[in-house]
């Protein structure tokens, strides 16, 4: 089982093994907006999960993707700001 994980992706690993998504794990490629913009939901986690800084941006970035369960996500975890604008964005 060890060497299948060894095998998967950083992004097939995140939901399963912290400490091996950890390992793949590269800043320069694995970043915010990249998956804002993708639309997953399950690394987006990830970085909420390991304190990864967070930037007002993405949340707009994952709207403009029309990804809105991001927007809700990031809504709930950092309801620091007025998010109205993201919502309708990521509504249109």
């Amino acid at each position: 089982m060890n060497d299948l994980m060894e095998t998967l992706t950083f992004e097939q690993v995140v939901k399963e093994n912290n400490n091996l998504a950890y390992k793949k794990f590269n800043k320069e490629i694995h970043t915010w907006q990249k998956y804002c913009k993708e639309g997953n939901l399950d690394v987006i986690k990830w970085f909420t999960k390991n304190k990864y800084t967070y930037y007002p941006a993405y949340i707009i970035t994952a709207a403009k993707h029309g990804h809105l369960e991001i927007v809700k996500y990031l809504h709930e975890i950092y309801d620091k700001n007025d998010y109205g604008y993201a919502f309708d964005v990521a509504t249109v």
